[in-house]
Formats: C-alpha cells, structure tokens, sequence
C-alpha cells in the first residue's frame, strides 16, 4: 500500500506541472520504459491512476475528454471495509492535488460514490 500511496503522490506532483492537453510523466513505478521513450498521459489516464492508487472499482459513465469533465461511479471492493468517508476523501485529495474539480454524492443509487470530475 505504502508503494501505491509513493506512486499517487508522484503522479499528483507531476500532474501539477502539467500542460492543458497532456501530461509529460518522468521515470516513475512499472511504467518507466514507456515514460522513457516519452509517452504522454492524458487527462483521462490520470484520473484511472489515481483510481487505481486508492484500489477503487470505477466505471466512467459520461465523459467529455474535449472539456475535460468526467462523471465517475465508483465502488469499493469486494472486503474492502474502510469507511466510505475515508475512501472519498483520500480521493478527493488526490483530485484536488491534480487541480481538478470534485463533486461528489456518496451512496447514489447503490453505488457507493457518485462523482463529477472537471480540470
């Protein structure tokens, strides 16, 4: 958990030093070989990473990648009994961090966590 939690943490300073259409990502975890030879991360790709660091289930349901505005379900995984509270603001801070919009309504529709991210 410690190594995902490093891993969130980079990407979020990376993220700040974004540009408007894409992320130039430096040497970082698994991916280093294709950061190398220069791989951008998009708008989108950040937001799956930071899901992927907090070990949510996530499903986009409405995305604009022009305006870059996101509507997200997530969930949280079968045995994972952190209160949800806690999940949603560990998210959130990673969001924030990123400099996106968040907007959240917690327990919508059977779904743990209704979320509308923007950048």
């Amino acid at each position: 958990m410690c190594k995902f939690l490093l891993y969130g943490a980079v990407l979020l300073n990376l993220a700040k030093k974004s540009t408007k259409k894409h992320l130039k990502a430096k040497k970082i975890g698994h991916t280093a070989h294709n950061i190398e030879r220069g791989i951008e991360m998009t708008e989108r790709q950040l937001i799956q990473e930071i899901l992927n660091t907090v070990d949510v289930i996530y499903n986009f349901v409405n995305t604009d990648d022009d305006k870059k505005e996101y509507e997200i379900v997530i969930n949280r995984q079968d045995g994972d009994h952190r209160p949800l509270e806690n999940v949603n603001k560990e998210i959130k801070h990673y969001f924030t961090d990123a400099d996106f919009s968040y907007d959240e309504e917690l327990n919508d529709n059977g779904d743990d966590i209704h979320v509308q991210v923007k950048r």
